[in-house]
């Protein structure tokens, strides 16, 4: 085990005013850019650990840039975050910038990084034990299997605590708003053009708090309420899958002996047959390295849910598991998890790393009874997902002390802000849109009728238009615009909050608009890749909810199909 792979433990030289060009703002670093492969060019960036003591210890970022080709009209840099948290932009930027249309191309220079501790930026590496923490079950049925689940999560946190070392508590979101205003001062521009996805609104909003005057302009797509508690995310992001799971199942009876599952009976009872089955016992793999037990499963169920595409995907893998082969359950959850070779990346630790900071203590039971006690309750909510979200292990045995977000109800100054939200987004639920819109005051929410986690970047015409036009000539979408033919907006009561089991809630006031205009496209999104996890656990506190991971594979190829 490695220990304190997150520090660099060197001192930042001061940069004399106009040294590596005129660019370069007095103070901030001067990046030697270099070339590593595809027209890209990278480098990195030393921050301090701790910004309040910024002579002390540093970590570096790893930064990927692609120029923008018509250098003579360039407005500036246009950061990307692909969410998790754990997913890295470097990756999503190579994937991600490529499908962007030619006048953004022209105009921007494409940036993405690799958020503190993950990927290429000092990572935070204590994943050793990551299979058998995932092999626990994740809805147990017994005093053993629930100790079992809680005995694989401590574990891996006291694996971490020794591998991060004092760089544990320097991981949440608000130092990696501090490190991308850094970054913004590297580069040399004098205003941010930011646009991030799922968790990487959450980057966003936090950075709108601390450097409003800061912004050129912002684009958060699929965003995360940050009013809710620990709990509430967990419950209302549980109902959010279990409301794209329905689409799946009434699509699949729509199709009729088109779905495989279908052919079997009512497809939400094969679901359940499938559910019941794994508790039984794990099913035997042919072509993976370990048969498909609870945790597998769920993985493997959650993960297709993020993008409409893949529902082809998962009405294969079901059926074929109740044919007696587990491998394609296993091999979608090793995708979710970011697996590549038999080895993981360090998105599940970093997941935890940037959640335990950023959110205050669950108050979901750590002990059996309280579980059984509370369980009724969260399955009303979400019946197939809940059972797997209802411990609150998730940080219990983690070592960094919380510095909870607070929503952005007192930003001020800041250029409008674009809330984009999508009706049938499983991860972060519509709702979710509606209540930042509200409580950034200068903000305006585009709503896309459609299924998927998050949608600009080549899912639909009408939303990247209005998109394009504000990034390049800051023109503002009309506030309400809808795009996409989808169903209306879900009804939001449906996302209540459970009494006697959540935190006391910071209160929101979510509200929509309606009105605009409308086009054809399906939405896709960022998957849990290696943005965002560990499966089950992560999805029992809202940190699926931050997304970018393994599925951001899926959501990446789904981008180019």
């Amino acid at each position: 085990m490695r220990r304190f792979p997150g520090l660099v433990l060197l001192l930042l030289l001061a940069v004399a005013a106009g040294f590596g060009g005129s660019r370069t703002p007095a103070g901030a670093q001067s990046l030697d850019w270099t070339d590593c492969r595809g027209g890209y060019e990278c480098a990195t960036l030393v921050v301090p650990l701790d910004y309040a003591n910024p002579n002390g210890a540093k970590t570096e970022l790893a930064l990927v840039r692609r120029p923008a080709s018509d250098k003579a009209n360039r407005i500036g840099s246009l950061l990307a975050n692909p969410g998790g948290p754990g997913a890295s932009g470097i990756d999503f930027v190579r994937a991600w910038a490529g499908g962007l249309d030619d006048d953004i191309l022209d105009r921007f220079d494409i940036i993405g990084w690799d958020p503190r501790g993950i990927g290429e930026s000092s990572p935070l590496e204590c994943h050793d034990t990551l299979q058998a923490y995932v092999a626990a079950d994740p809805s147990p049925d017994t005093p053993a299997e629930f100790d079992a689940l809680g005995a694989a999560s401590k574990t891996l946190a006291e694996d971490c605590a020794e591998a991060a070392g004092p760089a544990l508590d320097f991981y949440g979101t608000k130092n990696v708003a501090r490190d991308m205003d850094e970054i913004r001062r590297a580069v040399g521009d004098a205003k941010l053009t930011y646009l991030g996805y799922s968790y990487g609104t959450v980057i966003g909003q936090v950075y709108a708090e601390l450097f409003p005057g800061n912004i050129r302009a912002m684009v958060l797509d699929g965003s995360v309420d940050l009013a809710l508690n620990t709990d509430d995310l967990t419950i209302t992001q549980a109902v959010g899958f279990e409301r794209a799971l329905e689409n799946f199942l009434d699509d699949c009876r729509s199709r009729g002996q088109g779905c495989r599952i279908a052919r079997r009976g009512d497809p939400g009872d094969v679901i359940n047959e499938l559910l019941a089955r794994v508790e039984e016992a794990p099913i035997p793999s042919k072509s993976a390295d370990r048969p498909a037990g609870p945790g597998e499963t769920m993985l493997g169920l959650i993960t297709p849910l993020y993008n409409q595409s893949s529902w082809t995907l998962l009405d294969r893998i079901v059926d074929q598991a109740l044919d007696g082969d587990g491998s394609g359950l296993v091999q979608t959850a090793d995708a979710y998890l970011d697996r590549r070779g038999g080895s993981y990346s360090n998105s599940t630790e970093m997941n935890l790393a940037v959640n335990c900071i950023d959110n205050e203590p669950s108050k979901l039971p750590v002990t059996y009874d309280a579980y059984r006690a509370e369980l009724p309750q969260i399955t009303a909510a979400s019946p197939r997902f809940g059972p797997a979200l209802a411990t609150g292990f998730y940080c219990e045995y983690w070592e960094a002390e919380p510095d909870p977000l607070e929503p952005p109800t007192k930003v001020t100054g800041t250029p409008p802000i674009v809330v984009i939200s999508t009706t049938g987004d499983p991860a972060t639920p519509y709702e979710w849109g509606l209540a930042v819109n509200q409580q950034l005051k200068d903000s305006v929410l585009i709503t896309y009728r459609g299924e998927g986690h998050t949608v600009y970047g080549g899912e639909d015409d009408c939303v990247d238009q209005a998109v394009n036009d504000y990034l390049l000539d800051l023109k503002i979408p009309k506030d309400g615009l809808e795009c996409g033919d989808g169903p209306p907006p879900p009804v939001t009561t449906d996302l209540t909050p459970i009494p006697g089991i959540t935190a006391i809630p910071r209160p929101s006031d979510p509200s929509g608009s309606n009105g605009g205009n409308g086009a054809d496209g399906d939405a896709s999104g960022d998957l849990p890749s290696g943005e965002t996890s560990h499966g089950w656990v992560i999805f029992g506190t809202g940190v699926l909810v931050m997304f970018g991971l393994a599925a951001a594979g899926t959501f990446l190829m789904s981008r180019r199909r």
